[in-house]
């Protein structure tokens, strides 16, 4: 049994709340393929639902994929008092041609800001706080990941361990963890904008659930494995709930609603064509209700 990594980012917040997935962070940083890595800290809060910050997360990164920038990214889903529901996002982007500073800033009416506002979703840009980070003596909103060891490169693994520390992960319900994984290695005729989007890596404590897993026939068995939950009550239609943005305005949704979101999510971060998915419960003979 390995031993048990803390950080002093870990000591200082509780912990190390999941080593497995610390490890797998750290594995986003070194080896890396980038000639100027740089990574981001970016903070996305004002959502209660996971869709809306994989959302943002997405757009993110097709935009600077689109740009010339390949990147991977790791986060985590926390809650606390003050920032209630919260995503953070560690993101590494390659800088050698492009700077990632053009998309990712505070600039009112440009398309990172819209894009979020669209989302009903704010942010924060935390930058790394050690001294050996600045650039010209002034703090920069990124590190410099370098590709071999050294002091620079060692506090860039202390960094992103501040995803995998234990405060303010108790109230999260279900997955905290996810990410990109890395195609890289794999080559390409295409341009970096055609290559279809990264698979997310999901990487989840367990959790305690009473679903069952979804049996079929050889067409189902891309999807075995994945756990549905049960039918829901129809007074799940007749209830309601409110949550309310960082603008104030209240987002009312039906029980039904979120148990419907929850569904379609769990099944984006299994990676099912959700088409597909279609198409085959169509071949079963289980067809969606007509709207009346």
């Amino acid at each position: 049994m390995s031993k048990k990594v803390e950080t002093s980012i870990h000591l200082a917040n509780g912990g190390n709340h999941s080593p497995a997935n610390y490890r797998v962070h750290k594995k986003m940083l070194y080896p890396h393929p980038y000639k100027n890595g740089r990574m981001f800290h970016i903070v996305f809060t004002g959502s209660e639902y996971r869709l809306v910050y994989r959302q943002a997360v997405d757009r993110l990164c097709k935009k600077l994929r689109t740009n010339g920038m390949p990147c991977r990214w790791k986060a985590c889903y926390e809650r606390d008092k003050f920032k209630r529901f919260h995503m953070h996002l560690f993101i590494l982007i390659e800088a050698d041609e492009f700077n990632p500073e053009t998309i990712i800033h505070y600039r009112k009416g440009h398309w990172f800001t819209e894009m979020l506002a669209e989302l009903g979703v704010g942010f924060k840009v935390a930058p790394p706080q050690d001294p050996m980070h600045q650039v010209a003596g002034k703090q920069v909103n990124y590190a410099y990941v370098p590709k071999k060891a050294c002091a620079k490169l060692d506090d860039c693994l202390v960094w992103i361990s501040y995803l995998t520390k234990v405060r303010s992960k108790a109230g999260v319900e279900g997955q905290v963890y996810t990410g990109s994984t890395n195609r890289e290695g794999k080559k390409s005729s295409l341009p970096s904008a055609a290559l279809p989007a990264e698979k997310e890596e999901i990487t989840s404590e367990p959790v305690q659930n009473d679903s069952q897993p979804l049996q079929g026939n050889s067409k189902s068995s891309e999807w075995a494995g994945i756990k549905i939950t049960p039918e829901p009550h129809q007074s799940l239609f007749n209830a309601s709930e409110t949550h309310s943005n960082d603008k104030g305005n209240d987002l009312k949704l039906t029980t039904a609603q979120n148990y419907l979101a929850t569904l379609y999510e769990n099944a984006v971060d299994a990676g099912m064509d959700i088409d597909a998915m279609r198409l085959y419960l169509l071949e079963q003979g289980v067809r969606r209700t007509p709207l009346s």
